[in-house]
């Protein structure tokens, strides 16, 4: 089954999409389900998402989700994101949709 991985960053008042970066594919799933340690804040069929994600937990699904695959976000962009948009002001949302 095909599926994507994306990191979302956006602004809480305004709505404004700040980030949206590819992180991998099925087993990059696998890695967040491991590294947030609890079940998707929404799903639907085909779509899942999990909110109040930390920088350091994305950090930490990069780590390995960038030795995996090309293309995908490095740990220096996600720590790039995390100085220009830090997650205490703005909403940082992993979503998959397969």
């Amino acid at each position: 089954m095909v599926s994507d991985v994306t990191l979302l960053i956006a602004h809480p008042h305004t709505g404004a999409m700040h980030c949206r970066r590819w992180l991998g594919m099925s087993s990059t799933i696998q890695t967040v389900r491991r590294v947030l340690a609890r079940p998707a804040d929404h799903s639907e069929q085909g779509w899942e998402c999990w909110g109040r994600v930390t920088s350091t937990e994305a950090e930490g699904i990069v780590a390995e989700s960038e030795l995996r695959y090309a293309g995908g976000a490095t740990a220096a962009e996600i720590a790039e994101q995390a100085q220009l948009h830090p997650d205490h002001k703005f909403w940082w949302i992993i979503e998959h949709d397969y």
